[in-house]
């Protein structure tokens, strides 16, 4: 799929055997298409259930990760050099990878028939360039963010944050709006949270829970009653219940 630079965007297309659908999921993995792709995974129960699965490596991730340039802030096995150069160039990696997920929603419309049913699943930080992928694409009609972290305020304010995280963040971006704030913009479709997680990567306590997205909820409960739903479970196998009974 072409990118939004000069490059591809390595894809894998999963059709289901049978009991085709028709309807199309595009899943992100932070760890690349190849882990995503495992025998035992999601993209491959959500193909068992009849969803056509596309699986894409976005800049920095996977076959497309960071390479050779570690410099000297490489922290955690994150190369911090590459998020200080986004800053200075004033183009994150999260912009990015938000416009190459909107390329790949295009590719999909371009060869499905139901093209205003996509949904778009992310895995751990990626649900913040998935999130404002989905703001300005309104055929992503529904998002589940798995694993995803709590907001960039919460890492900013935690000392020991998880490094990793880093590369999914904006710089300067709390001055102006956070990621409840593209959550509760999102009134056109579903919503789905399972398993949030605090800055330091830990599954996040109800009470922060209930804190960090208390506006998303009063928002969407006028906007779009009913469209949001979270739960903290981590087992792949709950994960993936609550996932196809959310597609349905």
């Amino acid at each position: 799929i072409p990118g939004s630079g000069d490059y591809m965007l390595p894809a894998v297309l999963l059709k289901p055997r049978q009991n085709d659908s028709g309807k199309y999921v595009i899943l992100l993995d932070p760890r690349g298409m190849d882990h995503a792709a495992n025998r035992d995974s999601l993209a491959h129960g959500l193909s068992a259930a009849g969803y056509t699965v596309l699986l894409l490596d976005l800049p920095g991730i996977g076959s497309m990760g960071p390479g050779y340039l570690k410099g000297d802030s490489y922290i955690g096995n994150t190369p911090y050099n590459q998020w200080f150069g986004a800053v200075l160039t004033n183009k994150s990696f999260v912009a990015l990878r938000a416009e190459d997920i909107i390329r790949a929603v295009r590719f999909i419309q371009k060869r499905a028939e139901n093209s205003a049913d996509i949904s778009v699943i992310s895995i751990g930080p990626l649900g913040s360039e998935l999130l404002h992928a989905g703001l300005f694409e309104k055929q992503i009609k529904n998002i589940a963010l798995i694993r995803p972290f709590l907001s960039y305020a919460d890492i900013a304010i935690t000392r020991f944050y998880e490094p990793s995280f880093i590369p999914f963040t904006i710089a300067g971006a709390v001055k102006a709006y956070d990621l409840p704030d593209l959550m509760a913009h999102h009134s056109s479709g579903k919503l789905l949270l399972i398993g949030p997680v605090d800055a330091d990567g830990s599954l996040s306590g109800s009470e922060k829970l209930n804190q960090n997205y208390a506006f998303v909820k009063k928002v969407l409960n006028v906007s779009a009653p009913g469209n949001f739903e979270m739960y903290s479970v981590t087992a792949p196998s709950e994960v993936e219940a609550y996932i196809l009974e959310w597609l349905r």
